[in-house]
């Protein structure tokens, strides 16, 4: 893997290129990048880019495993671009920067990419008013008082889009009721920039990942490609495999049904795990396949 950063104002991104298999020493480039890079500007948006990308040595897992958490909760935002649909062996780049938003990109979507990471920010003088707001709110989801912590979740939902990066964070970071109740706000507020974050909640507690489960149902085709990415990602995890069944089984859009139909079936305690995760990867395919067919009909 070669590390690259670019000379854009204020900080930009880093560039990532992996090619092949990762091993550990590339994470003993990768770590270094990342850790100057945050030290220069304070936090980290990621752009990595797949090239014939073929998975993870023993090596760089462990690697992943023990990466230095100030710098990786320092990474805001993944964007990962790949040379086909959707490559098994990610999971890891989750594990890796678990307070990022991560989002995937087809090889034709670097622009894409790029325009989502350098989404401008707001100011400090906007955000800390609504700062304090949400300090306030999340510190009452992890109270005793079941109906504050209803009446703060529901206020939450209301603010909308501004609370989502918080409710992201805490879903991930907090104790058993926090990452509960942020998970049930975020499934309420049904933001697709949010199915990345549900969908790893499904190894969670099987309320948690329940939750997350619901949350996916109700953002049809955009929750069940997070769905069916996590399958393919994790598939031998039995809360990966429960909440996947769930929200594809309940998931009723009959343009995303037809799709869907095998990989609930092998999902299915009974059948072997082998055959879900190749299950999940047609359906990704047909999904995908579907939805840039009507791009190329709309653009024409």
């Amino acid at each position: 893997m070669t590390v690259e950063t670019n000379s854009e104002p204020q900080g930009g991104c880093l560039h990532l290129r992996a090619t092949g298999t990762l091993t550990a020493a590339d994470y003993q480039q990768l770590t270094p990048a990342i850790a100057a890079h945050v030290d220069a500007h304070g936090s980290a948006r990621l752009l990595i880019e797949l090239r014939d990308f073929r998975g993870w040595t023993a090596g760089a897992l462990w690697h992943d495993a023990h990466f230095s958490p100030p710098y990786a909760e320092r990474v805001e935002r993944v964007a990962i671009v790949g040379d086909r649909a959707r490559p098994q062996g990610l999971a890891p780049f989750c594990r890796a920067f678990p307070a990022a938003e991560l989002r995937y990109f087809h090889g034709h979507e670097r622009d894409a990419a790029l325009r989502w990471l350098h989404e401008a920010r707001p100011s400090r003088a906007e955000v800390a008013p609504m700062d304090a707001e949400l300090a306030h709110l999340l510190a009452a989801l992890q109270g005793e008082d079941g109906l504050r912590r209803e009446r703060s979740r529901r206020r939450l939902v209301a603010i909308g889009a501004p609370a989502i990066h918080a409710l992201t964070h805490a879903a991930q970071h907090g104790a058993r009721q926090l990452r509960l109740e942020a998970t049930r706000a975020l499934a309420a507020i049904g933001a697709p920039e949010a199915a990345n974050v549900l969908a790893r909640r499904f190894t969670d507690t099987p309320e948690i990942a329940w939750a997350a489960a619901e949350g996916l149902r109700r953002l049809g085709r955009v929750g069940a490609i997070a769905a069916l990415e996590q399958v393919v990602a994790d598939p031998s995890s039995h809360g990966v495999r429960v909440a996947a069944q769930h929200t594809l089984r309940e998931l009723q859009d009959p343009a995303v049904r037809p799709a869907i139909v095998a990989v609930v079936a092998a999902l299915n305690d009974g059948e072997p795990i082998s055959q879900a995760p190749v299950a999940a990867y047609l359906a990704l395919a047909s999904l995908r396949g579907a939805r840039d067919g009507a791009g190329r009909t709309n653009e024409g």
